[in-house]
């Protein structure tokens, strides 16, 4: 489903998404955090960044935000973006003013700056889970109980099969970045120093605020009646994840031995919002996170500097696992709905589609168990069982159920759910395979997994529920090696190329016989005896996935490899010049990404001058500077128009000649002409040329002029590097 950004910048952000976060965050812009900014500076105002874990800066060290501190409100401490070598975010710093309602004014003041090249809004994130352990004596939660089997989850995608085969292992590291993570609960082992607050710095503790109540009845869990269940989604999330198995309590995870780390990113006033969740992903990233798990998102417009973040993980092997989001919709969701990152819908207990809230779509990849425990035709408010900060509330406000009754275990269904689990079978699969990059780890849980009829519309072709044991399995399995080193180009506006390395095979074993190429899951070529590809023609503001696999003479298949990249709206801005091309040139035309700024220059021939701008839509003049910015929001046909000097504005132009006698009667004599070839004439004031010069320089130059009337002229010579020189003379 295309991103339409100019409808979705206009609404609402993620409040389908999780019902616990009724109340706004932010009081200023909704989808916004109050007073968060990016601002990315200009190249030769490159910083240096602090040793630390936080990365804080002084805001003080930045004049232009010196100047403005008590204005606006500028807190003190900067946070920069800086991540592995990327370029624009080692520019790029995160900047909080108190000062919220005049955050539009204050964008316009560093618009203006000269030191910034961007400035872009901090968006606040929604978590994806709504409220409501593998069956063996080790996890006494994972079994049936009542008429709920709480191992539901792991039963639909086949855990006991797959640890048969496989264990994680604890040198693989799986966070969850989320609104907080209790790691005092007794099924969770996490080592302090993987758990980060990204508000206050402290590494030791990702935990909700010490003053939340863990044992209060909750009349309700919603309406932020039970907020230690708010505060819990965290604690849930890194359960699904990594909840200890056969440890003789509670559940277990399908990667369970995997290590977790938690990222606490929500502030003590609103446990349902996730803000500068983009830094807790970096942290995560920085300190050895091998799969990221992410719950929450938006239908809002990304940032480019969050593009950027999510980019670089991807392309440093970090496997990134976000919800698609529980707004029953196709529309795309963030950062679920980046290329860079393995998107995540749910189904429930049957296997098929959590249509009471899961997001949909082509540009979904996987399905993941994050709904409600079916009977027959009738759905349960039973949900994924698995560790919280409360204890047991939705179970007996929802199911009449007390079995669970002062446990630290609750049910919670969403997408949020079904996201954890997901990644933590992508720490499972890189304890077996610790090579597997994003773009192979999405490939290897879509062809492995259970096509359930029904979901077919639900998720991207030839996806379908993920299937632990089918895709260790094929891990496991003799594999032939893979097409390698990938790389791809985008041939504007609608075009794309990629080339790839064929697989090393042993001498006198199977060889490579062919390729197919899949595009978004669906085989677009097949018998390709060449390492390259390329396709025009395709669809702007769309996701692509092209993956390949190599067929060997023995018909056997390797798994597949491949890129993933987002083809953007791309504008044509052409620029036709008038009335004469030879009169100037312009710079800057050609093709730009949607909304970004466009910058023409007019470059005048000598003797010439720039006049207007003007578009094909309107006759009046657009702009009559030189250098015309604007955002590229269509193509546009645009026109450079230019005109004659003036004698007057060439003379001022012009180097100036040095000639004598002035006035003169019958010779002018031309001095300190430089060397070389030199072209031209003399002219009258209304630029006429009366009579052409073919002259050589270095030596004076004596032209008669005794034919000419009685006055005013201009002698021109125009070097062959475009240099004119030029003098007024009077003839008597």
């Amino acid at each position: 489903m295309k991103r339409n950004f100019l409808t979705r910048l206009a609404a609402t952000l993620g409040f389908a998404c999780l019902a616990m976060a009724g109340t706004q965050a932010q009081t200023v812009h909704a989808d916004y955090e109050d007073g968060g900014l990016y601002i990315r500076l200009k190249k030769n105002m490159a910083f240096a960044v602090k040793s630390g874990e936080n990365r804080l800066l002084n805001a003080a060290r930045f004049n232009f935000l010196n100047t403005e501190m008590k204005e606006y409100g500028i807190r003190s401490d900067v946070q920069s973006m800086a991540f592995a070598d990327n370029d624009a975010l080692s520019r790029t710093i995160a900047v909080t003013i108190d000062s919220i309602e005049t955050i539009d004014e204050f964008i316009e003041y560093l618009r203006q700056c000269p030191e910034v090249e961007m400035v872009e809004k901090r968006p606040v994130y929604y978590i994806c889970g709504e409220s409501l352990k593998a069956e063996d004596l080790g996890d006494p939660l994972s079994r049936t109980i009542g008429r709920a089997n709480h191992k539901w989850h792991l039963d639909v995608i086949n855990a006991d099969s797959a640890w048969k085969l496989a264990t994680g292992k604890p040198h693989i590291k799986v966070a969850v970045v989320d609104n907080a993570i209790w790691e005092g609960h007794e099924d969770l082992d996490i080592a302090p120093e993987n758990l980060y607050n990204i508000h206050s710095g402290q590494i030791g503790s990702a935990a909700p605020p010490a003053d939340v109540d863990q044992t209060f009845t909750c009349p309700d869990i919603y309406n932020s009646k039970c907020p230690a269940y708010d505060w819990s989604h965290g604690t849930h999330c890194a359960g699904n994840v990594g909840a200890v198995r056969n440890n003789g309590i509670g559940v277990a995870a399908i990667g369970s031995g995997v290590t977790v780390m938690g990222v606490r990113c929500a502030i003590n006033s609103v446990p349902g919002a996730v803000s500068n969740g983009f830094a807790g992903i970096r942290w995560a990233a920085e300190h050895g996170a091998d799969v990221i798990s992410i719950s929450w998102g938006s239908t809002g417009m990304p940032t480019k500097t969050d593009d950027e973040l999510l980019k670089t993980c991807y392309e440093q092997g970090i496997i990134l696992v976000a919800a698609a989001g529980n707004n029953k919709s196709n529309a795309w969701f963030y950062p679920a709905a980046s290329p860079y990152v393995i998107s995540v819908g749910s189904v429930n207990s049957d296997k098929k589609y959590s249509s009471e809230f899961s997001n949909f779509g082509k540009w979904v990849d996987i399905l993941s168990p994050g709904g409600f425990i079916m009977f027959g035709s009738t759905r349960s408010e039973y949900s994924v069982l698995s560790t919280t900060f409360c204890t047991n509330q939705g179970y007996r406000i929802k199911c009449n159920d007390n079995a669970l009754e002062g446990l630290y275990y609750d049910g919670m269904y969403g997408t949020s759910m079904a996201t954890p689990v997901a990644a933590s079978l992508c720490g499972l699969l890189l304890s077996v395979d610790s090579t597997l990059n994003t773009h192979q780890m999405r490939e290897l849980l879509a062809s492995t997994a259970q096509i359930i009829s029904g979901n077919e519309r639900y998720v991207r072709d030839g996806s379908g529920l993920i299937d632990a044991f089918a895709a260790v399995k094929t891990l496991l399995a003799d594999r032939r090696p893979m097409p390698t080193d990938f790389h791809y180009s985008l041939v504007l506006p609608q075009g794309m190329e990629m080339t790839w390395k064929a697989p090393q095979t042993a001498t006198g074993g199977p060889q490579v016989a062919y390729y197919r190429v899949y595009r978004n899951g669906s085989l677009v070529k097949d018998n390709l005896t060449e390492t390259a590809y390329s396709e025009s023609a395709l669809k702007s503001d769309e996701n692509y996935t092209y993956s390949v696999e190599a067929v060997y003479t023995d018909a056997t298949v390797s798994m597949r490899d491949g890129i993933d990249f987002y083809l953007p709206v791309y504008r044509n801005i052409e620029v036709e010049i008038a009335p004469n091309p030879d009169w100037g040139t312009v710079s800057g035309a050609g093709y730009y990404q949607d909304r970004d700024t466009v910058v023409l220059k007019a470059i005048p021939a000598p003797g010439y001058t720039f006049v207007r701008w003007n578009d094909n839509l309107s006759p009046s003049p657009l702009s009559r500077d030189t250098v015309y910015r604007f955002a590229a929001n269509y193509d546009l046909q645009l026109t450079a128009t230019f005109r004659e000097k003036s004698s007057n504005e060439r003379l001022r132009a012009a180097e100036a000649l040095t000639v004598y006698p002035n006035p003169t009667d019958g010779t002018l004599y031309v001095e300190n002409l430089p060397d070389g070839h030199f072209t031209g004439g003399i002219y009258d004031l209304q630029g006429r040329r009366l009579s052409p010069l073919h002259v050589e320089g270095g030596a004076t130059l004596s032209l008669p002029v005794a034919k000419l009337r009685k006055g005013a002229y201009i002698v021109k010579l125009t070097a062959t590097d475009g240099t004119v020189h030029m003098a007024k003379f009077q003839k008597l």
